[in-house]
């Protein structure tokens, strides 16, 4: 019987929490997430602000500033950053590191 009473006590309480953020979600609603990037908008944003500013390089924060402005919204600078880091490296890279935190297109 102990065992019993004791799980229902253990539901009992984690009804009263779910009422509990029931009624606060109610009452102050958080605003939906944003949708994620499709698939290629970040390195199609960045093929785009290097190619406006082509031949010459751009530091990350001037790449991430230009793609917010493109894109019209927030984009981490990590996720800048991890872009360029694939977009140049392979056998046909788009970007080339020109320096720390510099990039241009390929040619």
């Amino acid at each position: 019987m102990g065992a019993l009473s004791n799980q229902s006590e253990a539901l009992l309480r984690l009804d009263e929490l779910r009422q509990k953020l029931l009624r606060k979600a109610a009452k102050d609603p958080r605003p939906p997430l944003k949708p994620k990037p499709r698939p290629g908008e970040i390195q199609d944003a960045i093929v785009k602000v290097l190619g406006e500013h082509s031949p010459g390089p751009l530091e990350i924060k001037q790449i991430v500033y230009a793609a917010e402005d493109l894109l019209g919204k927030r984009v981490s600078r990590d996720t800048i950053n991890s872009a360029l880091s694939v977009g140049s490296k392979g056998k046909s890279p788009l970007f080339v590191r020109v320096g720390p935190g510099r990039y241009r297109l390929a040619p």
